[in-house]
């Protein structure tokens, strides 16, 4: 019993994963939630261009993305559950919610 607690144990610390702060405006962060100053749409559209960082690196967006195009149903769902589903332009064949999923 001893030993089986032991491997639960190192097996849930192996599989901790470190916080990838990602930089959503100059005076948001995602991993605190914090905001220097109230968001507003004029705000968060004039805070690109905009570096993201993630385990694979930082990402720079010169501009506002246009059109999403989702490759996984997991991300379809999240885009919707966001409310970004009016910039998704495609999904892939194995997405079916939500029901206004363009085709």
């Amino acid at each position: 019993m001893r030993s089986k607690v032991w491997l639960l144990a190192i097996t849930l610390f192996a599989c901790g994963g470190t916080a990838v702060t990602t930089t959503l405006s100059p005076t948001t962060t995602a991993a605190t939630g914090t905001s220097a100053a109230p968001a507003t749409t004029d705000a968060v559209a004039s805070g690109f261009p905009v570096t993201l960082s993630a385990a694979n690196g930082p990402v720079t967006l010169a501009e506002r993305p246009e059109a999403i195009i989702s490759l996984a149903p997991t991300a379809t769902e999240m885009l919707g559950a966001i409310g970004a589903m009016e910039q998704v332009v495609a999904v892939d064949d194995q997405s079916n919610y939500p029901p206004d999923i363009p085709i």
